[in-house]
């Protein structure tokens, strides 16, 4: 309940559901109403403001590499969100390594925890690898251990994204590491 106090376009899509069952509701509350279906965009929560697109001259190909597909598909619609929609998916490592010999691809975003190959295995194998060397590589993962992210560096990794996230998180992360 506290983040629909918090959040004005939370609490308009609340009110909108309220009066799809109670039609009435208009004339017995117009102030109410009114005060909540006029929300200044600014003031909108980070998580329900709408993100703008990455500029169409910044779009990439990129590879999504997660064991679960409705993680990939969920990283998906959040590039799409973001105007990415040149997206190529692995559901595996060793899927990904044979992808990226055959695949022209521009950013890396592979989950840690995977099997056979993990996430961290998949990025030494890229970093190890002439042609994929300099291939910028987003590491995703629920484990927010320091020593996890030491690890990751240590192996190259140029950024790191912890679940949950949104697209805004993942917008700019993709900008720190495509410059």
């Amino acid at each position: 309940m506290s983040s629909i106090r918090r959040c004005p376009a939370l609490r308009k899509s609340v009110l909108e559901a309220e009066l799809a069952h109670q039609p009435n509701a208009r004339e017995r509350e117009p102030e109410r109403l009114r005060k909540y279906f006029a929300v200044p965009s600014e003031t909108i929560c980070a998580r329900h403001r709408p993100t703008k697109p990455i500029p169409a001259e910044n779009i990439v190909k990129v590879l999504v590499v997660d064991d679960y597909p409705t993680m990939r598909r969920i990283l998906r619609n959040l590039l799409v969100q973001i105007g990415i929609t040149d997206v190529e998916e692995a559901g595996s490592g060793a899927e990904a390594l044979a992808k990226l010999q055959i695949a022209n691809v521009d950013l890396v975003i592979s989950d840690w925890n995977m099997e056979p190959i993990t996430g961290l295995e998949l990025l030494k194998k890229v970093r190890g690898n002439a042609a994929t060397l300099g291939l910028p590589f987003i590491m995703v993962t629920a484990e927010s251990k320091t020593e996890n992210v030491i690890e990751a560096k240590k192996a190259g990794v140029s950024n790191y994204i912890v679940k949950p996230f949104t697209a805004d998180t993942l917008k700019s992360k993709i900008a720190a590491v495509m410059g």
